[in-house]
């Protein structure tokens, strides 16, 4: 081992002994839960402000925010600020999730699998899901809309009253449903009919006081008391029929169930397969029924005489949504980040035009020491016909010591000229911020004699995209573009950098890019290709929110 890398080892070892022994460090479990050192999974130093946590088995980033306030129990009590993320073990994103100056949710958060493709966007304004609706995507991308109240509150409107028939009042995340008379009682919302094919409706609640004699269920497709469905249970029991014009008809009237919990919550759930409903209770299939037509457009909870009833909530499910019915913005948050090069330590990011959809909402993130730091920008200019584009950071918190580590050229790239595409790794970019490949100019003009750029070859490459060319001086040369297969090689074009001129010329004070002189002899290419990882950063566009 050479005495460089020896030395980061050392460095790195003593960081984590001293930061699993300093009286400050926070130690908890894979849930959340502070514990001992011994029973930890990952651990964060105690403090406010921009805090970052690690799982202890491989030191690798969890979490990466800024934290307002430290609960003293649970990391889920912890109250966020600014944009958050949470990590996987082996690096990749968990969650990314906003929050305002409060402490609120706010924005889209985004959950995703570990795959990194999008499992959740969900919504936020306030702290509240919006409308309580999200979208959830399976690992292929296939896209269901989800109706979710947790009782948060009642931003749903449930009719919350108390009279000396019925109660009904939300507490601590939970609905509380009391019947007080013999004929029972109800509460319901409005909740339109499922658009899809496929769907489900389900609950999750605990009669307080369970027995034969009570009962509680869900009410579907209601319009009134003359016309509904429903599926309720009793401790034994299931129920399943339907009130048209007032004539009730059943399909189950009290068959018996052996997977009912008679002293713990119960989940009810009925799932529209499209041909058929199937009435489940905690997973296991009662019965069929042939699929029938919704009678009203509200949906709510009934409880029988004297009974009364906890829920925890109450969820619809809408499968396989066209991309025409997605919300806006989760079209517009879609593959929505892209490269970016800081070209002068004042927040001016190089960018490619094509990749920026939108003029509004960007943020600018780089990857230092394992942490990753956004910060707000706005688009100064763009050349469309040279795909190019100039951010400027506006962010007051910008730090403004990131230098640039590439010179310009003094002359054009010569044919055989050794060079490197380099691109951000989105997928794992606190870890590993950057891929690239190899490859060589092929000519001094572009495709059929384009002098605006270079035709480059970049063989076996497996980076997939766009990227900024440099040669082996460490000179920026251009921006590459997609392929065009020419005799069986794959030609990139790579638009020349001296078109970064006319962009400049219209900021009104002159810069000079890049504002520092980087020296890159006697470098290896490791070291090369780790300078350059300084100045790429990730593009957060964010439609017109």
């Amino acid at each position: 081992m050479n005495r460089p890398v020896y030395f980061q080892c050392i460095v790195f070892l003593c960081f984590i002994c001293f930061s699993l022994n300093s009286q400050d460090t926070i130690f908890f479990s894979g849930s959340g839960l502070h514990c001992n050192k011994e029973l930890a999974d990952q651990y964060r130093i105690t403090k406010t402000g921009l805090s970052t946590s690690y799982y202890i088995d491989n030191g690798k980033c969890s979490f990466n925010g800024i934290i307002l306030y430290s609960d003293s129990t649970t990391e889920e009590g912890n109250k966020y600020s600014g944009e958050c993320t949470w990590y996987f073990r082996n690096g990749n994103k968990k969650a990314i999730r906003f929050f305002n100056d409060k402490g609120l949710e706010t924005g889209i958060s985004r959950y995703f699998y570990e795959n990194q493709s999008i499992w959740k966007e969900i919504p936020y304004k306030d702290g509240l899901n919006e409308n309580s609706t999200y979208i959830e995507l399976d690992e292929e991308g296939v896209a269901s809309r989800v109706f979710e109240d947790n009782f948060t509150n009642n931003q749903n409107h449930w009719d919350l009253y108390n009279s000396n028939l019925s109660e009904a009042f939300i507490r601590d995340g939970r609905f509380f449903l009391n019947s007080l008379f013999k004929h029972g009682t109800s509460r319901h919302i409005y909740l339109p009919s499922p658009k899809t094919k496929e769907f489900s409706i389900e609950t999750t609640a605990q009669l307080i006081k369970f027995t034969d004699k009570n009962r509680f269920g869900i009410l579907f497709g209601f319009k009134d008391w003359e016309n509904y469905h429903f599926f309720a249970i009793s401790a034994s029991s299931i129920y399943i029929g339907s009130v048209k014009e007032g004539i009730i008809t059943y399909k189950a009237d009290g068959i018996f169930s052996a997977d009912i919990h008679k002293d713990a919550s119960n989940v009810l759930k009925i799932f529209c397969n499209g041909n058929k409903y199937l009435y489940s209770i905690n997973g296991i299939v009662q019965m069929n029924s042939e699929k029938f037509k919704m009678l009203g457009e509200k949906c709510g909870l009934i409880v029988n005489g004297f009974s009364r009833v906890e829920v925890f909530n109450l969820k619809r499910k809408e499968f396989n949504i066209t991309p025409k019915e997605l919300p806006a913005s989760t079209k517009e948050r879609t593959n929505k980040n892209s490269t970016g090069l800081l070209i002068h330590s004042g927040g001016y990011i190089l960018a490619y035009a094509s990749e920026l959809k939108s003029q509004n909402s960007m943020n600018i993130v780089f990857s230092h020491s394992n942490t990753t730091h956004s910060f707000k920008a706005k688009l100064l200019h763009k050349d469309e016909l040279n795909d190019m584009a100039l951010l400027l950071i506006t962010d007051s918190n910008y730090f403004k010591n990131i230098t640039p580590r590439f010179n310009l050229p003094g002359a054009l790239a010569e044919p055989e000229t050794v060079i490197y595409s380099i691109i951000a790794n989105d997928s794992n970019f606190i870890h590993n911020p950057t891929s690239y490949c190899i490859g060589n100019i092929a000519s001094k003009t572009g495709v059929n004699a384009a002098i605006n750029s270079y035709q480059a070859i970049f063989p076996n490459c497996t980076v997939s995209g766009k990227g900024f060319v440099f040669n082996d001086h460490l000179e920026l040369l251009g921006l590459r573009g997609a392929s065009t297969k020419t005799s069986n090689t794959d030609i990139y074009p790579v638009i020349k950098i001296n078109y970064l001129n006319n962009l400049l010329d219209l900021l009104p004070e002159k810069i000079t890019v890049p504002n520092s002189s980087q020296k890159n002899i006697h470098l290896t290419q490791e070291e090369k290709l780790k300078l350059l990882s300084e100045n790429i950063c990730i593009i957060q566009a964010f439609g017109n929110e």
